[in-house]
Order: C-alpha cells, then structure tokens, then sequence
C-alpha cells in the first residue's frame, strides 16, 4: 500500500494484499475485495523511525509538500508569505513525486531560499524528521507526519483542483 486508501480504489485480484489498516481493508471491502485475500501489516515503513518521534516544542524547520490538487500560483504566494513573516525559518518545499514537473518549483526554491526535498528520492519519514510542521493539501503524508508528532496542517482553497469525487476536505476518511 503506497497511501492511505480513499473511495476510489479498485477491487483487489491479486494473491495476497498486505495493508496498513482496518480503513484501507474497509475501503477495498466496499469494492468486492476478497477478505481472505487481506492481511494487516501496520505501517512497516514507520518501524525504522519509531525512535525519532519529533520532540520539538517550538517550529523551527516547516515543510511544504505540494500535489497537483494545489494551485500553483496559490502555493507562491503561501510560501512568500511564509517567508516575509518567518525570515529566519529554515522551510523544505517537498512537490509530490508524480505531480510536479521537473524544474517547476526552481525559481521559488532560489528566490525565497528554500531548501528542497525530492520525493523520487527521499523517503517520506526521512523527509518529516527534519520539519516540525507539515503543510499540505490533501494527502496522507499529513497523516504520516501526525504519527512522528510532526504537526500537520491542511491547506485547501476554492482554487484546489478536484480529480476525483472525494470530500473536498477528506480524501482519506481521516
């Protein structure tokens, strides 16, 4: 399981399916999945990480993740102003692994000097032990980072796309 599931999945034809979870087994339930052919495995990927929980009371380090749901312009003017509030904030900007072209994000990373976090290469967990807060829209590295007691927030506007047909502000059910 790459994310948390949510309402689209599909029905699951293969041997054997290890998930994170009762809702993700839920969620493939409701669409005619075998229950013989699910097993629960927790979130392993968390197993390495488990003794570096975020222990910071004040935000020192804020990570930006974006999706293709996020408008582009928006997400500028958030981090710029971010920037203008907070000078001395050290902010990662982390674009989603699929969603982002090459290269998008380069001139707000050297204009507001922000360091960058590849997704394609740097584990999620790996990324969230070096932030304090996460900033996102609708993805389910918000939950992850809540597991680290990484402080998640959840950034939606009129302007976010919408490419599938899930609550605007829940895509995961959390």
């Amino acid at each position: 399981q790459h994310a948390s599931a949510y309402d689209g999945v599909p029905k699951i034809f293969v041997d054997l399916a290890l998930l994170e979870g009762q809702h993700a087994k839920e969620k493939y339930l409701e669409k005619g999945s075998n229950s013989q052919r699910i097993k629960l495995v927790g979130i392993p990927k968390f197993d390495p990480y488990f003794g570096k929980i975020n222990e910071n009371h004040q935000i020192q380090r804020l990570g930006f993740c974006t999706n293709r749901s996020m408008d582009f312009q928006e997400t500028k003017e958030t981090l710029t102003y971010i920037r203008q509030e907070f000078p001395n904030l050290k902010i990662i900007l982390r674009p989603h692994p699929t969603a982002e072209p090459s290269g998008k994000y380069a001139q707000i990373i050297q204009q507001l000097g922000l360091a960058y976090s590849n997704a394609n290469k740097e584990p999620a967990f790996l990324f969230l032990q070096d932030v304090d807060v996460v900033i996102s829209g609708n993805s389910s590295i918000l939950l992850e980072a809540a597991i680290l007691n990484v402080v998640p927030i959840y950034i939606f506007s009129d302007n976010t796309k919408r490419f599938y047909s899930h609550d605007r502000f829940d895509k995961y059910d959390y």
